[in-house]
């Protein structure tokens, strides 16, 4: 028998007290991201010399650590959409002409709590946000 996912959708209450654990990941995440850029201009510069093979080993090391943290959203049905900014996607929905379609919960590294969302077929420039109004 086929597995059934089940899909989570997230208020913004319920989003606002998952930023606990979701803070947490999302620092890990952008702190390793920085040091996967760092690592990937080392890998460059070292390309033909001697440390070629240690320091991509390294980064690769930082990649299936980073990997990790993304399986870690995924079991809480969160995704990350900016590694560098840490913006998060909590799925939900809103109204659009009447009908009910899916949207994303957007929550940025730093921010205190959800502050905004969008469409989900929406990109991820800013101007597609919307303020949530409490």
């Amino acid at each position: 028998m086929p597995a059934v996912l089940k899909s989570i959708y997230y208020s913004v209450d319920r989003a606002n007290r998952t930023l606990i654990l979701v803070k947490s990941i999302t620092r890990d995440i952008s702190r390793t991201w920085r040091r996967i850029e760092y690592q990937q201009q080392v890998v460059e510069a070292a390309r033909l010399g001697t440390l070629r093979k240690p320091t991509e080993n390294k980064l690769q090391l930082l990649i299936d650590k980073i990997n990790g943290y993304i399986i870690e959203l995924d079991q809480l049905s969160l995704q990350i959409a900016e590694f560098k900014r840490g913006i998060i996607l909590f799925p939900t929905t809103a109204m659009r002409d009447g009908t009910t379609v899916s949207a994303q919960l957007l929550w940025k590294l730093g921010d205190t709590s959800i502050q905004t969302w969008k469409y989900a077929d929406a990109d991820l420039d800013e101007r597609n946000w919307h303020r949530i109004h409490s």
